[in-house]
């Protein structure tokens, strides 16, 4: 999972879309255009914030819980990780290789921390509208189409409900 995009903060405004989701998620049965409603997303979530938040698990929570939801990037060793925790020069990197609860979490105790947002895992709707808008206003951004990113969800069951806000 890349921790990227969290719905609620001040960085870049999506506004409503009509988008292809189907035709993009190449999903046959259904056709139409589908509409996004308009919202805020941040950009990556960087190891420089993910360690404070690692921090305060580490000294208000077991061992266990702190462990969990460390970042283990994919294909890295024990030592790699423990450098991209302890070394600055990751700081401005984004953080890879945490689970879906962990990024849920972090979710969970950045609207806690910041009063006035509710801070979420964007649906795999969001990550496509977002993807279309960044690229078509040519807006810098970490998302990628090359990259699964608007993944992220994929082990919440509701992201593989797609509720068609256009029905009924």
């Amino acid at each position: 999972v890349f921790i990227s995009g969290l719905i609620g903060a001040q960085n870049i405004v999506v506004p409503e879309q009509t988008i292809p989701l189907y035709k993009i998620l190449q999903d046959d049965e259904y056709t139409g255009d589908f509409k996004v409603p308009g919202f805020e997303m941040s950009e990556f979530i960087s190891y420089k914030q993910y360690k404070i938040f690692l921090d305060e698990l580490k000294r208000d929570s077991s061992e266990r819980v702190y462990l969990i939801h460390l970042p283990y990037p994919h294909g890295s060793s024990r030592e790699a990780q423990s450098e991209y925790l302890s070394s600055k020069k990751y700081d401005d990197f984004p953080v890879v290789g945490v689970s879906w609860e962990a990024a849920m979490n972090y979710c969970r105790w950045k609207t806690l921390k910041e009063v006035g947002f509710i801070y979420r895992l964007p649906t795999c709707a969001e990550w496509l509208s977002a993807l279309n808008y960044t690229s078509t206003k040519g807006i810098k951004s970490d998302l990628n189409q090359d990259y699964s990113d608007w993944l992220v969800n994929s082990q919440d069951n509701t992201a593989l409900e797609f509720a068609d806000p256009n029905e009924g």
